[in-house]
């Protein structure tokens, strides 16, 4: 009423276009997009994952609901979109959408109903699975005999290639994207180090590095092949690949687990390799923030769930550091009878 009467008196100066939309009206046809980026804005300097939260919002969050206006977004609409089979797949990573999306609504609309709330999540299998000492001898012997054919005519269980990957894969703790997508040019032999250009912890200070200590015959001897063939990958696809490098080491992977007669094997995957010998060092009393460094880890957080602690390890730790009795004990001087 009162622009009404405005543009009635004085229409000179005040006409549709300078008369703006109340906030109640512009909040309700906002988009998820803009409110995703005014929280981003706020709040991306105080995330302790800011490059994973801005993978969760490019990756899952804005293609689906991004351009829909926040009040038309319904729970049975998020939960469909939840229960698809590419995100059962994933479930990890659709669990971190939806609690991105509480997050966001709890920040930016704390009052009203929050349609990410009641969205069941994917149970999630503790990764804690790793090798016994009398594992890792086993599964050495059964990758290594996965090389030689059982028979005239047969072809083996697993190619060179693959089985080199999955050597540096448990050599260096590096995550299987960045082993496998190693190239001739960033190996430094001298030095025993592989300088990678992406990881997921990208970080302008620092640079990250893989030790390839640990696995210097099969990093001498893929290179050697890379310089006569002129091949730029270390563990080139021996079919035809998008990348052209190996992407898969699955199959191979669980074949020398099966061979190795392993139990409990539902929580092993080639990860299951970097965790290893992250269990190993820490075990072994390598310092956490050199772990860190050898993991490539942004976080020391996500380091020190590999910290497992146990009776050996307790028992270890007394024995170097606990303070010893002495053999003869300390005379303690009786007080005389005059006084002190």
């Amino acid at each position: 009423m009162l622009t009404s009467l405005l543009r009635r008196f004085i229409p000179s100066i005040v006409n549709k276009n300078t008369i703006s939309e109340s906030p109640v009206a512009t909040a309700d046809a906002a988009t998820l997009n803009s409110i995703l980026d005014e929280f981003w804005d706020l709040h991306w300097q105080h995330l302790d994952d800011a490059e994973g939260v801005e993978r969760t919002l490019r990756l899952y969050l804005r293609p689906a609901f991004g351009a829909r206006p926040v009040n038309a977004l319904s729970r049975d609409e998020l939960l469909r979109w939840h229960q698809k089979a590419e995100h059962r797949r994933v479930p990890s990573m659709a669990n971190r959408a939806i609690k991105l999306g509480r997050q966001v609504w709890r920040a930016l609309r704390p009052g009203e109903l929050n349609p990410f709330a009641d969205i069941p999540l994917y149970p999630i299998r503790q990764r804690t699975r790793v090798f016994s000492e009398d594992e890792r001898a086993r599964f050495a012997t059964a990758l290594e005999g996965m090389l030689r054919p059982k028979g005239r005519g047969k072809r083996p269980k697993c190619t060179e290639v693959v089985a080199d990957a999955i050597w540096c894969v448990r050599g260096t703790g590096g995550r299987r994207s960045e082993v496998l997508s190693l190239r001739r040019e960033q190996i430094d032999l001298r030095a025993e180090l592989a300088y990678l250009d992406e990881h997921k912890t990208d970080d302008d200070e620092d640079v990250r590095t893989l030790q390839l200590t640990n696995c210097m015959d099969v990093i001498r001897r893929r290179c050697d092949i890379c310089d006569k063939t002129g091949n730029p990958w270390l563990f080139p696809s021996p079919k035809k690949s998008a990348s052209g490098h190996v992407e898969n080491i699955d199959a191979a992977f669980h074949e020398a687990c099966r061979r190795a007669e392993m139990v409990r094997t539902r929580g092993l995957s080639p990860h299951a390799l970097r965790r290893d010998l992250a269990t190993k060092l820490l075990n072994g009393g390598t310092d956490l923030r050199v772990c860190q460094k050898v993991l490539g880890h942004r976080n020391i957080a996500s380091t020190s769930r590999y910290a497992r602690a146990n009776d050996e390890t307790a028992r270890r730790a007394v024995r170097n550091n606990g303070v010893k009795r002495e053999a003869q004990e300390v005379a303690v001087p009786r007080p005389t009878e005059g006084g002190a």
